[in-house]
């Protein structure tokens, strides 16, 4: 049953699906297995993806780049999507047998096998160019059929890597970089990367003996370096300087693998397994922490399920970004979210939820709820869902009281959820904040529950807008508590 008097599209995970900036986009059905394809042999700090120049020289038809760049049109989905299992990294791909009265069928099994193993490695024009002739060739269909698919998945995400080439989406992680030091004997254990010069606009990571490098700054005066932050890396030079030695990065791709590991335990099987934004955040988590052999199954199934996954997945950043943007808003700090709304003006700006965002930092409150609903309007019936159920928090919400109005009580739970919700960005990258995300995740549950129920029952056109701008505020929260806990 759907809610559709509030204006607002409620949001829900029990049933799974993909999320955009506070919708959930339902389907039906589960994994049950994934693993990793065979290896490919790669360097440990893993090459970024080689881009070609003129991507239209080495793409498929125009149609399969395009589904990828034209905006976000939502159409029902199919009652049933059945998903092809991953290969196993302890499973040999499928084998194409041969059949008699191909002449060329040895060259072209051996040129499949350069095209796949270039495709894996995130080889994009090494793997087209070995593909292409294939289909020239007198052999077996099956492999050129699959040369043909090597072709189509290779443009794809090449567009993918282009478009989505920012800080936190498909970039390499600093924690694993092989230049990574740690530096002891201050008051504190450092972490730091050495760089050329702190005037960069980008830091120039010295990639080459990293230790020597930095043992011939601290004779010339401050060292150049980014250090770990508790959020971030930020340059800056030090002069006093104690033991330096490289971080064993066997070990720390051996926890990330690990950690990867247990995260896909949770996805398998789970209601969230057909979010093509779930699989695009295992494969951002693969190729950031430089484990390249599990990068192209993940970011492959992604765009099996949503073939137009850069759009979303542009969707889904502006919208976690204005959740963001919101509670700095709601908690006063204006410099922070002026910060944010540069972000979103800077990279989203041409984004629905970048225009949401911008109307909300602009105060026009009216428009912004107009806009929310007209974004709405394009949900099919069919995914419309019900208010989520009110699951008691471990963090204590503030009970009923008999001398408060049902408003002031959910205002109470509001202000505790966004409370909440403030600690958890402020955590930086650590357990403890997705623990508090869930807390948050929790209290404006009940929140949204509440105002929902007050929503539906206010007749009054400026009370119900006014209720209806705290509704989307905890719809909005809630989005992003389940953003950063989406893997």
């Amino acid at each position: 049953m759907a809610s559709r008097s509030l204006g607002i599209t409620l949001l829900v995970l029990g049933t799974g699906g993909t999320l955009v900036g506070g919708l959930v986009f339902g389907a039906s059905g589960l994994v049950r297995d994934l693993v990793a394809p065979p290896p490919v042999a790669v360097s440990e700090a893993g090459p970024r993806p080689e881009l070609p120049e003129d991507l239209a020289a080495v793409t498929a038809p125009q149609e399969a780049r395009q589904a990828l760049l034209t905006p976000l049109v939502l159409q029902d989905p199919p009652r049933a999507i059945t998903l092809a299992p991953a290969v196993s990294a302890k499973t040999a791909a499928p084998v194409i047998k041969a059949e008699r009265g191909y002449a060329a069928d040895a060259a072209a099994r051996e040129a499949v096998t350069e095209a796949e193993r270039r495709y894996r490695a995130m080889d994009w024009i090494g793997a087209v160019n070995t593909a292409k002739p294939i289909l020239a060739l007198d052999a077996n269909p099956a492999l050129k059929a699959r040369a043909r698919e090597l072709i189509e998945q290779s443009a794809l995400l090449a567009d993918l890597f282009k478009t989505l080439d920012d800080r936190e989406e498909l970039t390499r992680s600093y924690d694993t970089h092989p230049s990574l030091v740690r530096i002891d004997g201050g008051r504190e254990v450092m972490y730091a990367l050495p760089i050329r010069s702190l005037a960069d606009k980008e830091p120039l990571i010295i990639e080459k003996d990293p230790l020597g490098y930095i043992a011939q700054a601290r004779t010339t005066g401050k060292v150049p370096l980014l250090v770990r932050g508790r959020k971030e890396f930020f340059p800056t030079g030090l002069t006093d300087i104690g033991t330096v030695r490289l971080v064993d990065q066997a070990v720390t791709l051996a926890e990330k693998r690990k950690e990867f590991l247990e995260r896909m335990a949770r996805l398998t099987g789970s209601s969230t397994a057909l979010d093509a934004l779930v699989w695009y955040e295992a494969g951002r988590f693969a190729y950031r922490n430089r484990l390249d052999d599990l990068v192209v199954p993940q970011l492959e199934q992604a765009i099996r399920l949503d073939p137009k996954l850069v759009t979303s997945v542009r969707e889904d950043r502006a919208a976690g970004l204005f959740a963001h943007l919101m509670a700095q808003m709601k908690a006063g700090n204006k410099v922070q979210a002026s910060s944010y709304m540069a972000m979103i003006d800077r990279r989203y700006k041409d984004t629905e939820q970048g225009r949401q965002a911008r109307l909300f930092f602009d105060g026009k409150q009216e428009e912004l709820l107009v806009a929310v609903k007209a974004s709405e309007a394009v949900v099919p019936p069919s995914q419309e869902i019900v208010p989520p159920p009110v699951t008691p928090p471990p963090t204590e919400v503030p009970p009923a009281s008999t001398t408060l109005t049902p408003e002031a009580q959910a205002d109470q739970v509001l202000a505790q959820g966004r409370e909440v919700y403030a600690r958890a960005i402020d955590a930086g990258n650590t357990k403890e904040r997705d623990v508090l995300y869930g807390d948050a995740d929790r209290i404006l549950s009940q929140a949204v529950q509440m105002y929902s129920v007050l929503v539906s029952k206010e007749k009054v056109p400026r009370q119900r807008e006014a209720l209806e701008m705290k509704l989307l505020e905890a719809n909005k929260l809630r989005f992003g508590c389940k953003k950063q806990r989406r893997f």
